[in-house]
Order: structure tokens, then C-alpha cells, then sequence
């Protein structure tokens, strides 16, 4: 498929992309267009092009933006008028034609998307014997290999959980703590009149737990958290605790360790910091994942904090926890949206109890 035909199906509301459709659509307006990110509040425009003037690219991505219907997006793209052009290799719509070729024709890839971070297509495949053989296969059918990027990650699957296993959280969502005894020697802290062992370490939320083929089930979290604190890049081999009221963690609640955690790309490959000295950032990155190995036997305490007062739509709820509630049971969404036509509510570790409607888009 290309290039014209997925401009084509966009402007008629078809790829299926959600916020890409509106992406690809300005191409018709800004030839050469593509797409932008947002970092550090800046707004960044991909231009393959230098025939438009900077003003007239702003422009076109300012009256749409100005006017979005999401309050959010309003806020997030408040500095388009400013945005920074960038000059970029492929379009949008180039991009995408060249995902869909791969999706539709070429097998020996687990994973393929459009990264407009990075103006280019990453491809991941399960090792390294099917990364040369894949993009060997792509070369033959005339995808530039310029526009890729590939990498070597585990097939990841979710795992089927449930509250009454050993470990947690499950699905998502609830927070873990890193630490590491020989790396920072843990102190004691007064907790509620009580000395405990405290970790210094770095807060972060679990994500998911996931299977990786043969080498078994894992916990997925955000690599930052491990990197930034450890002030290493690809860090492995650090305590991950279930803190028991997100506060220090104690022995009991050690679920397991950092285990696999992807190098993020440094130096002259990241995005600029200060486009006007030309400073890059340090350490970059489109994949935030690490992986966690479980430890024998782990287990938490199987409670949810809810805040005094909690937020709605969207918004925080307050830090002061109201009580700790045991986990009792688990309904699906759509039975709560469904049938007993609640609002669905959540507690997190920065957000804390927040509620709102179920919303499908």
C-alpha cells in the first residue's frame, strides 16, 4: 500500500489509527509533513521538506489545535505556535504505508508501528537468526532500510492472574519499589512508632505481568525508574519490594529483581535538549520497558488505600488515606459499566483514588 492511498483512506476516516488519521490528514495542507511530538512542553514538527515556511506550518497545526474538543490536547499543544521543524526522511503517510507493507506481506517480525518520535518504523523481532532473516525479506520486497529500526525483544503475553495468587499486583497498575541493599545500605525509619527497615530507592508502578515463550513469567515496569535511579544505563539486578502502605518496604514484601532492562540509546542519537546550543539529551528512548523476575514464594499484602477525597474525571485524589480495604473479589469493567452502572474508581500511587466514567474510543 502507499503513500497517496493511506492519505487517501485517512482524509475518509478509515485507517483505524485514532489520533494517526488526523496526523496523516494534515499532509494535504503541509506537503512533506511528518508528524510532531511534544517534549519537555515543546512542540516538534517532522518536515521532509524546507518548501514551507516555519510560520505556515505552525499556523495550519495551531487552528486545529486551538479549538480541540479535548481539554487536555488544548493544554498539551499550547506552545504549537512555537513549535520547533525538524527535518525529517519519510512523511507520515510513508511511514504507515511502509508498516502496512510489512504487516500484510513480510512474516518474521513479532512486532511492527510507526514511531513518530523517531520518524521511522520499528520492527521487533523474537532473536537474532529472525532479525536477518526478516529484514532480509523486507530489503527483497523494497522497503528502505533507512526507515527502520529494529530490535531484538521476547514475544511478551499477558498472563492469566487473579487476586487469590501469590504475587501482585494483577494486570496492572499497583506501585512497587526499588531498592538494593548492596548498592545503598538500607536505614531504619520510625514508622508509626515502629522501626522498620527503609530502602532508599526510586517509587514506580508495576505494569503487567507478562510471559516471555521458555524463559518464563515476568513483571513488567518502566525502565526509567530503574536507570535514573541507579544512574546506569540498562541496570538489572536490583530488589523490586511490594510496599505494604507505600512507604519503606520491608523484607516480607521483596517480589523480585530487575532482570532484563533494554539500553537506551545515548548521545548524538536522542532528541535535542536545547536546540539552540545543539545539547542532545543523555539517554533516550522509545521503548520504556523493563522486566522483572519474580522471586519464590513472594507475596504482599492484599489491600487498596482510598483516599479522604477522591478525584473525578480525570482528576487526583488527596494523599490522606481514608482506610486500607481487603481485596475481596474482582469484576470486569463492563460488568461494573454494564450492570451495576457504577462509575469506575482507582487508587494509585500519585493519582490516589480517583473515579469516572467508562469511556470507549
Amino acid at each position: 500500500m502507499d503513500a497517496p492511498s493511506v492519505l487517501a483512506q485517512a482524509e475518509q476516516g478509515t485507517l483505524g489509527r485514532g489520533e494517526q488519521d488526523l496526523l496523516v490528514r494534515f499532509e494535504r495542507q503541509l506537503p512533506g509533513f511528518g508528524g510532531f511530538y511534544i517534549e519537555n512542553g515543546a512542540v516538534r514538527v517532522y518536515m521532509k521538506t524546507g518548501s514551507i515556511p516555519p510560520a505556515i506550518v505552525r499556523s495550519v497545526l495551531s487552528k486545529v489545535y486551538v479549538a480541540h474538543p479535548n481539554s487536555r490536547v488544548r493544554t498539551a499543544m499550547a506552545d504549537v505556535i512555537n513549535a520547533t521543524i525538524i527535518q525529517g526522511a519519510y512523511t507520515l503517510s510513508e511511514l504507515i504505508a511502509i508498516q502496512k507493507r510489512i504487516e500484510e506481506s513480510i512474516p518474521g517480525w513479532s512486532g511492527v508501528g510507526t514511531n513518530i518520535v523517531a520518524n521511522r518504523v520499528v520492527v521487533l523481532f523474537s532473536d537474532s537468526a529472525a532479525m536477518i532473516s526478516g529484514l532480509g525479506a523486507m530489503e527483497l520486497a523494497g522497503v528502505p532500510a533507512g526507515a527502520l529500526t529494529s530490535l531484538v525483544i521476547p514475544a511478551f503475553r499477558a498472563t492469566v492472574v487473579n487476586f487469590s495468587q501469590m504475587t501482585r499486583p494483577v494486570r496492572g497498575g499497583l506501585p512497587i519499589f526499588l531498592g538494593n541493599e548492596t548498592y545503598e545500605p538500607h536505614t531504619m525509619k520510625n514508622l508509626d512508632g515502629r522501626w522498620v527497615p527503609y530502602w532508599h530507592g526510586s517509587p514506580c508502578s508495576l505494569g503487567f505481568n507478562v510471559n516471555v515463550g521458555s524463559s518464563g513469567d515476568y513483571f513488567m515496569t518502566a525502565s526509567h525508574c530503574e536507570n535514573s535511579w541507579r544512574g546506569a544505563n540498562g541496570a538489572i539486578g536490583d530488589s523490586v519490594f511490594q510496599p505494604a502502605r507505600y512507604d519503606a518496604p520491608a523484607p516480607s514484601g521483596l517480589m523480585g529483581v530487575i532482570s532484563w532492562n533494554v539500553y537506551w540509546t545515548t548521545g548524538v542519537n536522542c532528541p535535542f535538549s536545547d536546540v539552540s546550543t545543539g545539547a542532545r539529551f543523555d539517554f533516550c528512548t522509545t521503548a520504556d520497558v523493563a522486566l522483572g523476575q519474580y522471586v519464590n514464594g513472594a507475596s504482599g499484602e492484599r489491600k487498596i488505600a482510598v483516599s479522604k477525597y477522591g478525584g473525578v474525571n480525570g482528576d487526583p485524589g488527596t494523599d490522606a488515606i481514608n482506610n486500607w480495604y481487603p481485596i475481596n473479589a474482582v469484576l470486569s469493567p463492563e460488568y461494573v459499566d454494564v450492570t451495576m452502572h457504577h462509575q469506575g474508581n482507582k487508587s494509585a500511587g500519585y493519582t490516589y483514588t480517583t473515579s469516572g466514567p467508562f469511556v470507549s474510543e
